[in-house]
């Protein structure tokens, strides 16, 4: 990506991409976990709903 002779703006203009691509995986982990944790709490609700009911 970043080879000999690139100029320090060609360098910046990486980074700020890279630094870009890297948040996005981070909020999309972030997002993910939540929905994961949501579920499996929700999951946890209905199994003890249920166990109350029999």
């Amino acid at each position: 990506m970043i080879k000999s002779g690139d100029s320090v703006p060609e360098i910046e203009s990486i980074n700020t991409f890279l630094t870009t691509i890297s948040f996005a995986v981070e909020d999309l982990f972030n997002n993910t976990y939540e929905v994961l944790n949501n579920s499996l709490e929700q999951y946890i609700a209905s199994y003890e709903a249920i166990g109350k009911l029999r």
